[in-house]
């Protein structure tokens, strides 16, 4: 998921959020599957409207350091679904950018962009 704002590059939003003394968290979230695969949806307690991620377009937020929750559902029928913190304060210590890639075997976290790690797979969902 990545959070787009309309008047700065991500990395004019890293390099400035980077600095000591800004309170300014850049989260990012992407669907990186491939094109043509399950839909993947999510709705967060930072977004008012469902949004769905299309492949390889990524959703940026400029926003502050509340916690963030979000509820990704993948498939044509929302067959699978993952709730996770998508910012946690006690999680993420001092990092001002948080990156989420979301991939067929999983969900993955960055605090670089470059360096991933998986943090949970594809749940069924129950409704």
């Amino acid at each position: 998921l990545w959070l787009n704002p309309s008047s700065s590059s991500a990395s004019e939003i890293e390099s400035s959020s980077s600095h000591l003394g800004i309170n300014i968290l850049f989260l990012s979230m992407v669907n990186d599957m491939p094109k043509g695969t399950d839909r993947l949806l999510f709705i967060g307690n930072f977004q008012s409207t469902e949004v769905e991620l299309e492949p390889g377009v990524p959703y940026q937020k400029i926003t502050n350091f509340e916690l963030k929750k979000v509820s990704l559902l993948k498939g044509t029928m929302s067959q699978f679904c993952v709730e996770l913190n998508v910012y946690d304060p006690g999680a993420e210590g001092n990092h001002h950018n948080v990156y989420w890639s979301m991939r067929k075997d999983g969900i993955y976290h960055s605090w670089d962009n470059k360096n991933w790690n998986k943090k949970l797979g594809w749940g069924k969902c129950v409704f």
